[in-house]
């Protein structure tokens, strides 16, 4: 795939369609080797989901515009790995939204995703109680507490009690939730 960057003639003037200079990675990287070049090098972000998907498209902005843009590119990677990992459906409004005006990203549950509260909590049997023998005290606390339970306690509440992190808390509950998983598979459950 090709890759084209949009530098600016003028970098004081405002952006408009008459300001711009579309190079190709030959013209680029003769343009970042002048001192100009060099001084605006890491004013370039990548524009994912923009046009045809037939070239990678980067733009001249300000540092902090690429900031926020690297931002959001590196959360919508981890949406999608975790999508990938995780087997849930991302539904978003906006597929990738540069200023932060439509954050209403919902994970829809798949019904025949393996682990979940729902599944958990109604599943009493010898089987997930073995199971959760074989984990470590923390996991099976911190699964038992938030998870395996009709009442069950925040992230938060369960981190301040035990002088935690919230993301230790998660992190540890996930990697529990796979371990469990794989344990109940061999047992015959679930799949």
């Amino acid at each position: 795939m090709r890759k084209l960057f949009f530098v600016k003639k003028n970098v004081n003037e405002p952006t408009g369609a008459s300001n711009w200079i579309e190079m190709n990675v030959d013209e680029f990287n003769e343009f970042i080797s002048t001192e100009e070049g060099k001084a605006r090098k890491n004013n370039f972000a990548p524009l994912f989901g923009f046009g045809a998907g037939d070239a990678d498209y980067y733009i001249e902005t300000t540092r902090e515009e690429v900031s926020k843009i690297r931002k959001e590119n590196n959360r919508h990677a981890y949406l999608k790995r975790l999508e990938m990992e995780s087997g849930c459906v991302t539904v978003s409004l906006n597929e990738l939204d540069l200023y932060g005006e439509n954050e209403q990203e919902d994970s829809i549950v798949d019904p025949t995703a393996f682990v979940d509260k729902i599944y958990i909590a109604k599943e009493t049997s010898a089987e997930i109680q073995k199971a959760l023998s074989m984990l470590t005290d923390k996991q099976r606390d911190i699964i038992c507490s938030l998870v395996y339970t009709d009442e069950p306690v925040r992230v938060i509440d369960y981190a301040k009690t035990h002088n935690m992190t919230s993301v230790a808390v998660i992190q540890t509950k996930e990697r529990a939730l796979k371990q469990l998983k794989k344990i109940l598979i061999k047992f015959g459950i679930g799949g």
